[in-house]
């Protein structure tokens, strides 16, 4: 059973992360040659990421993450481990109705842990589906059903959202305009606009599946931030983007716009994206991120909507992938 580890733990387990940038500490501070490690209060597990860790520098950008809470100050504007392969679609069971979150993992620890793997899979599954249908959604606003919250990107403009989300009667109440990157389009209440401007108020971009045709959202990037730019610049400071999952895609658009939009709060997060675009991207995600929690783009849409962006900016000869 699963449960026969934590039962043999003395201490907590614990990460010791060393990296690129990481300070051997001696010894000594530990405790000497009169304890070392075993004085810790914790149990420690040595983790080796051999990627150099991304600097954002002083720029708006971080001041408004500071803002948020997400930088403590340090030229790193979001704790993040490159390399340490956390990427939480893979593992925490995550949708927008919920996600095995470390508070309802120890409230059932023990029924999650009372099997073997199958079991722990089917508890997981279970104690999701139920956890993000009682909460009504992962943020943001909406009704009791959880995937029709609707999340602001901080005071950039965007909302992100699910075609449920885009359903609600109530959603012009939250939006200027609508966008859709998703493989089918929601039916949406009228816009309470006259019927050029209604018309001209909601896109549809179609995309096939980014698990079975991984060129789909590269090439959706360039009209998406077309769409975003012309709505913009008409005076729609209210613009929801969204996709089938509601945390996925959409957040690649948000990302990508942060990039070459110049959004509210966080404009210079582009500066600097020619010269290094995996740099670039890492810091736009982050942003993008830390507000909106909600977001969970995967990596392999992430790079999609690199590629498209270097579309947009000519860059994709520049650079070999």
């Amino acid at each position: 059973p699963l449960a026969a580890g934590p039962r043999a733990l003395r201490r907590p387990l614990r990460c010791l992360w060393v990296g690129q940038r990481s300070i051997i500490i001696k010894n000594v501070h530990h405790g000497g040659d009169e304890g070392g490690l075993a004085r810790l209060p914790f149990t420690p597990i040595v983790c080796v990421s051999a990627s150099m860790p991304v600097s954002s520098g002083a720029t708006a950008a971080t001041k408004a993450l500071q803002a948020a809470g997400g930088a403590d100050g340090a030229e790193d504007a979001w704790r993040y481990m490159p390399g340490a392969g956390d990427d939480e679609e893979c593992f925490a069971r995550l949708s927008c109705g919920g996600a095995l979150t470390a508070s309802l993992f120890w409230e059932n620890v023990d029924e999650i842990l009372a099997g073997d793997r199958a079991h722990c899979h089917d508890v997981v599954t279970r104690l999701v589906r139920e956890h993000g249908s009682a909460r009504g959604g992962c943020g943001g606003f909406g009704s009791a059903a959880a995937d029709t919250a609707l999340h602001a990107v901080g005071e950039t403009g965007l909302l992100l959202g699910s075609a449920a989300g885009a359903s609600r009667q109530d959603v012009w109440r939250h939006t200027d305009a609508v966008l859709c990157v998703g493989a089918a389009a929601a039916r949406l209440p009228p816009p309470p606009l006259p019927a050029q401007q209604a018309s001209q108020a909601v896109h549809n971009i179609a995309m096939k599946d980014t698990k079975s045709d991984r060129t789909s959202l590269r090439s959706a990037v360039p009209r998406a931030l077309e769409v975003l730019r012309c709505w913009m610049r008409a005076g729609k400071r209210r613009c929801l983007v969204y996709c089938d999952t509601g945390s996925d895609v959409c957040a690649c658009i948000a990302i990508a716009a942060a990039l070459t939009l110049r959004l509210r709060g966080i404009e210079d997060i582009g500066d600097g994206f020619a010269a290094d675009p995996k740099a670039g991207l890492k810091r736009a995600a982050a942003a993008v991120s830390m507000l909106c929690p909600a977001s969970r783009p995967s990596r392999s849409n992430l790079k999609a909507a690199r590629l498209g962006v270097e579309d947009v900016l000519g860059l994709s000869e520049l650079h070999i992938q």
